[in-house]
């Protein structure tokens, strides 16, 4: 499991949030989509599934362009990518949602339900 955000306190929380609910012992965290993007290329394990909470906006490597990297090497099946952000504007909702990689659309703050139900969709 990944996270991609800048937000330190937010990845913080999100982490707690993820292995108090079981979804992952070791989630792992990138301040942004290009480290993460590295660290995929060189690790990624074919029949692997990620899970990935990717913030929309970042420096370097945002999450749009996370996702059209991505395209680039993996394929959906493989990627279940969650994206965040504060953002209501419904043109991002939709935006994100065009993606085959895109399960859902979260508001920050992402809260224990949220989480929950997530995991209850790998159970």
């Amino acid at each position: 499991m990944l996270i991609i955000d800048d937000d330190a306190i937010l990845v913080f929380l999100l982490e707690k949030m993820i292995v108090n609910h079981g979804l992952d012992k070791n989630p792992l965290s990138f301040e942004n989509g290009q480290f993460a993007l590295d660290f995929l290329m060189q690790n990624v394990e074919v029949g692997h599934l990620y899970i990935i909470f990717l913030d929309i906006n970042m420096p370097v490597l945002n999450g749009w362009m996370f996702l059209e990297e991505l395209s680039n090497f993996g394929e959906p099946e493989q990627f279940h990518v969650y994206m965040f952000s504060s953002s209501t504007d419904q043109s991002d909702v939709k935006r994100a949602m065009k993606s085959n990689y895109t399960r859902d659309y979260l508001i920050k703050p992402i809260t224990p339900n949220r989480i929950e139900t997530i995991k209850k969709k790998f159970s």
